[in-house]
């Protein structure tokens, strides 16, 4: 538990932490204009994002290696960027909603961090949480294909 205690403190700036609210709504709202500019660009496919992801990632691993803090710093942005317009365009191609996602991991590392919390090893927690998102999906295709009868 004491290698996760870090976890569990909560912020102490709460000028801070409003801002990035701040900021992070801002970005949303700067993915919903480039939806779009999407409409009309080779940009805007679940594919592109995923790929787009991936290479950003490798940037972020390259500006880690050489430990160069600004340019580490706009490496995440840029994933963060393309993270964002994933789930966008993942929403609008109807196969998931924005909100469950952040519903989803908010409730998933709550969840893990309670667990720490009580003595509960993250992974006994993960493994109990696997198993229910599976009976979650199967639930899911069940009704989907009733619906379709």
């Amino acid at each position: 538990m004491k290698k996760y205690s870090h976890f569990l403190k909560p912020k102490k700036n709460a000028t801070t932490r409003k801002e990035m609210e701040k900021e992070i709504i801002k970005i949303f709202n700067l993915v919903k204009e480039k939806e779009k500019l999407d409409k009309v660009s080779s940009w805007g496919n679940t594919e592109t994002y995923l790929k787009g992801l991936k290479l950003e990632l490798e940037e972020v691993e390259i500006e880690f290696a050489n430990k160069k803090r600004a340019y580490l710093e706009d490496e995440l942005g840029d994933v963060f960027w393309t993270f964002c317009n994933l789930l966008s365009n993942l929403e609008k191609e109807k196969l998931i909603e924005k909100e469950n996602v952040f519903s989803r991991c908010v409730k998933k590392f709550e969840e893990r961090l309670n667990g720490l919390k009580q003595g509960v090893e993250w992974e006994e927690t993960k493994k109990d949480q696997k198993k229910k998102l599976a009976r979650e999906q199967i639930q899911l295709e069940t009704e989907s294909k009733n619906r379709q009868k």
